[in-house]
């Protein structure tokens, strides 16, 4: 196997049992000449925040589950969609770090909303979840799923995954606001106008 490209980046930071450690994501590409195969080892860990003496820390449940993506492709193109994975690990990690927690417990408290989504390659998907107590704003993150036509998997409250007559007027509602953006736009009026005209708009 012929190595491409490592690259690691600090993604966030939280507090566990009394330490401050950063997260980290991780990628690892090599390249099988012989199938024309680019593989990428994708991963996430801990360091204690600590310029003397910093220490990786056991990983966390609330870590992404190391992946490895394979794609066939010729070599010239591994570098950028190492880098493009990547982006979306990244992203995924992330997303994963608490906002609130109570390590000292040994516990985190649950966001009340937490949307599952695919990021779909060429021939592969990664899975990412978004996280928030604020209704308004998962509203308005499923508006962008819907936007950019990514695969929506699940949407949990308190996590537990919502019936599917909850979940299907959560997909409702966001395409609503979305119809209704783009109505205005497109035709130049405002939200009442659309409203009094077409009904998407609240």
């Amino acid at each position: 196997m012929k190595k491409v490209i490592a690259i690691s980046e600090e993604v966030g930071n939280t507090d566990i049992e009394s330490a401050r450690c950063d997260v980290y994501a991780t990628a690892r590409a090599e390249y099988d000449e012989a199938q024309s195969l680019l593989v990428v080892q994708l991963d996430s860990h801990l360091w204690t925040n600590d310029p003397g003496n910093p220490q990786r820390t056991p990983g966390q449940d609330w870590l992404p589950v190391r992946q490895t993506v394979r794609e066939h492709m010729p070599y010239e193109d591994t570098v950028a969609e190492t880098k493009e994975i990547f982006r979306s690990w990244a992203r995924k990690v992330r997303q994963s770090v608490p906002t609130r927690s109570t390590f000292n417990q040994g516990t985190s408290m649950l966001p009340k909303y937490t949307i599952e989504y695919a990021i779909q390659f060429s021939k592969h998907a990664l899975a990412h979840h978004f996280s928030t107590d604020d209704p308004v704003a998962c509203e308005e993150f499923l508006v962008d799923l819907l936007d950019k036509g990514l695969k929506i998997l699940t949407v949990r409250h308190e996590g537990v995954e919502l019936p599917r007559h909850e979940f299907d007027r959560m997909i409702k509602s966001a395409a609503a606001i979305l119809a209704s953006r783009r109505i205005c736009a497109s035709l130049g009026i405002k939200a009442d106008e659309e409203h009094f005209r077409f009904g998407f708009a609240a």
